[in-house]
């Protein structure tokens, strides 16, 4: 995904629907080698790592439910 690699901080806009569901900053932090399309995530805030496909993160991009922050 163009801007996205392992150290990509990025920002999450939160619904606030739940205590899991908060605005977070979040650092990408793996990449699977066998699948590019697949990115490991910790976020800050929940304290806890998420896997997102790169599908699903692009989609939160362009809905803006997520942005890239450098």
């Amino acid at each position: 995904m163009d801007g996205i690699e392992v150290g990509t901080l990025l920002r999450w806009y939160g619904e606030h629907c739940s205590e899991e569901d908060v605005d977070d900053l979040g650092i990408v932090v793996r990449e699977a080698t066998e699948q590019p399309w697949y990115y490991s995530i910790y976020w800050s805030a929940v304290d806890r790592m998420t896997e997102f496909y790169w599908e699903d993160l692009q989609e939160a991009i362009d809905q803006g439910q997520m942005e890239i922050v450098r």
